[in-house]
């Protein structure tokens, strides 16, 4: 559980990066946190209390911003942004 808080702190200093590298909105930014911890469009819909076509909106936006094509591609470009 110790080595989760630094984990945890390094994974919002690399989203943070990501939000400001593709100029993400804020809605955009409060899932792509969400989809970079790995959780699932339902899990978004119901954390963020939106519908599921607003979300899946959402990521496709963030997806063209960041030029990706999969959550797994999304959280591999947002660990390893310099």
């Amino acid at each position: 559980a110790g080595a989760a808080v630094p984990l945890e702190r390094d994974l919002h200093a690399q989203c943070a990066r990501a939000i400001e590298r593709y100029a993400l909105t804020p809605r955009e930014s409060d899932i792509v946190r969400l989809l970079a911890q790995g959780r699932s469009i339902a899990i978004i819909c119901e954390q963020l209390v939106v519908s599921k076509n607003t979300v899946k909106t959402h990521v496709k936006n963030i997806y063209l911003k960041m030029d990706v094509h999969s959550q797994q591609e999304l959280i591999d470009r947002v660990r390893t942004l310099p």
